[in-house]
């Protein structure tokens, strides 16, 4: 498994060194003081212990498991590991910053909370606690750090230093930053009296305006959220943005990992050599398996991916943005001589998208690159694209349901490829050990060979199926289960820029919404609200920010069951700030 994660453990202790370096220039640290880390999957890459940042080199940087073995240590690993590894275990981070910051300590040697002196506090979650003083590298400045941290992204250790984390290393770094400005604007204000602080109502009120604005995109990548009341912000920014306050837990996808290339608009092909301008082109994670993951660790879930990937550079690409997005990469195998699996689609002015594919490596995934016990504490498992894989559908993949669904998880089917009865034939057994298949309309047509869909979806019913969610398209999703009739879900009416990844968005909210405890019906709305969402942007990525975002899109058009999947989710968290 290590080995699986050469690469992006190598970027990492590259970007350490960089921070680290940072952190003396911009006066956070002097000598070797504070550290580093950033989590690699099952692994932690962090600073060693006593060199000093001016000497540090990629090859300096430990790397320790999750339970804190040292896994590849030229030197001795942080003193304060074990308050980065209780981080992890505790909050979303994927990054964390650890300073010796003047400012800060200074507070903490005074004060029990930085309060909000400013409303750039909100990025932190609010009002920052200081912890109170235990010696460096104990257990009991680990557990201290960790109570501090809850609901904040940062927090003061006092008469010691800072601790903040991050979706990757410049959002925690950038924590810190903030951290130490704010502490300086305190003390600023202190000298001319008793400062007037913001209130809780005041700071809540800054993180949901900053949602609605989408603080923290690019343009390029943003939905006209604040143009037309139907678009939203995409945010790419992965799981450390908002989201609800109630995680959805660990969820795991098995399946297709594509990279798609995607250029907008194209209205036709040029002829010969000749060329066209175009307003957008992207490279974005996707698959049925893949595109999912995405969006599920936006709307909050704690995902593991599992498939067969290339050995190549689009590998690296797919690996590198899951990561981003905080995904647990670890269960991606590497297949020698294979070409990840990779698409390019022209996307035409209406947002249709033919597409040019390279199957590459989905179909290599064999039984003995997954790891059953990583299933185990999962509470859903998506199987995306079994109709693409290979041997495996007949040899293993029952293995991997069987050993989720020993532990009681959710078990979501849905397919890549456009359909054939013999491939229904094929996935006959999965899909009779599935709670729930996810077709769109033209797939299960084919599949089973039938001409209405009524018919289609009780031919899967009766295979064994618990429930089947069919997507129509712009026209919503219908759900069924055995002994009741089909029911419409109407769509959510958007601007299309690319349908490209709409399925997926739907499987994500689907997912979400019944891990949350919802209804069939209205975790199939939410299913639609971050389909038609993925709708307003290029690439199986756009559109959804994160759970209380799409729960805000959903109640523009269904009031009722939006509030019913609020009033399961819990309060949204604070959601981050662009500086």
């Amino acid at each position: 498994m290590y080995r699986r994660d050469a690469a992006e453990l190598n970027v990492a202790r590259e970007q350490l060194v960089a921070y680290s370096a940072r952190l003396v220039a911009d006066g956070l640290a002097v000598g070797s003081a504070g550290n580093l880390s950033a989590r690699c999957g099952d692994f932690v890459a962090i600073t060693p212990s006593g060199i000093d940042y001016g000497e540090l080199t990629p090859e300096d940087i430990a790397v320790v498991g999750l339970d804190g073995a040292e896994v590849d240590a030229p030197e001795v690993p942080s003193t304060e590991t074990p308050m980065h590894l209780a981080i992890y275990a505790a909050t979303s981070a994927a990054a964390i910053v650890h300073t010796h910051s003047p400012e800060v300590i200074a507070l903490s040697a005074s004060r029990d909370e930085l309060p909000a002196i400013h409303y750039a506090i909100a990025a932190l979650g609010g009002p920052v606690r200081v912890a109170p003083y235990v010696r460096f590298g104990s257990a009991g400045l680990a557990d201290a750090a960790r109570h501090a941290l809850s609901d904040r992204r940062a927090a003061i250790l006092r008469n010691h230093g800072a601790i903040c984390y991050g979706r990757d290393l410049r959002a925690a770094y950038g924590n810190a930053l903030l951290l130490e400005w704010l502490a300086r604007v305190y003390r600023i204000a202190l000298s001319y009296g008793e400062p007037r602080t913001l209130t809780e109502a005041q700071v809540a009120e800054v993180s949901a305006e900053a949602r609605r604005r989408g603080y923290g995109t690019r343009r390029a990548t943003r939905s006209a959220a604040s143009r037309a009341p139907q678009r939203t912000a995409d945010n790419a920014s992965g799981r450390d943005t908002g989201g609800a306050g109630k995680p959805l837990g660990r969820v795991a996808v098995l399946g297709a990992h594509i990279v798609d290339v995607l250029g907008r608009p194209v209205e036709s092909i040029p002829p010969g050599q000749g060329s066209a301008r175009l307003t957008e082109i992207r490279a974005t994670v996707a698959g049925t398996a893949a595109g999912t993951a995405v969006d599920l660790a936006k709307l909050g879930a704690q995902v593991t991916a599992f498939g067969a990937i290339g050995d190549d550079m689009l590998a690296d690409l797919l690996v590198g943005q899951m990561r981003r997005h905080g995904i647990d990469t670890t269960g991606l195998v590497r297949k020698p001589g294979a070409q990840t699996s990779a698409t390019m689609l022209p996307i035409r002015p209406n947002g249709e998208r033919p597409a040019l594919h390279v199957p590459g490596a989905t179909a290599l995934l064999d039984r003995d690159d997954l790891d059953l016990a990583a299933l185990s504490g999962v509470r859903a498992l998506l199987v995306g694209a079994p109709d693409a894989l290979g041997g495996l559908v007949g040899d293993g993949l029952a293995d991997a349901v069987a050993a989720a669904k020993a532990a009681g998880a959710l078990v979501v089917v849905d397919v890549l490829r456009p359909g054939s009865t013999r491939a229904f034939d094929r996935i006959a057994p999965l899909l009779a050990q599935a709670d729930w298949f996810a077709p769109n309309a033209d797939q299960l047509l084919a599949l089973t060979g039938e001409k209405e869909l009524a018919a289609a979806i009780d031919r899967v019913l009766s295979s064994g199926t618990g429930a089947v969610a069919v997507t129509l398209g712009a026209d919503g999703a219908l759900v069924a289960s055995r002994g009741s009739e089909p029911e419409h879900v109407p769509a959510i009416a958007v601007d299309v820029v690319d349908t490209t990844g709409c399925g997926d968005g739907f499987n994500a909210g689907l997912i979400a919404g019944l891990l949350l405890g919802a209804s069939p019906v209205d975790a199939a709305r939410l299913g639609v609200a971050c389909g038609a969402l993925v709708a307003t942007g290029l690439g199986s990525d756009a559109g959804i920010a994160d759970l209380d975002h799409a729960l805000s899109f959903l109640a523009q058009t269904s009031p009722g069951p939006a509030a019913r999947l609020r009033a399961l989710a819990g309060p949204p968290a604070a959601a981050g700030i662009d500086h």
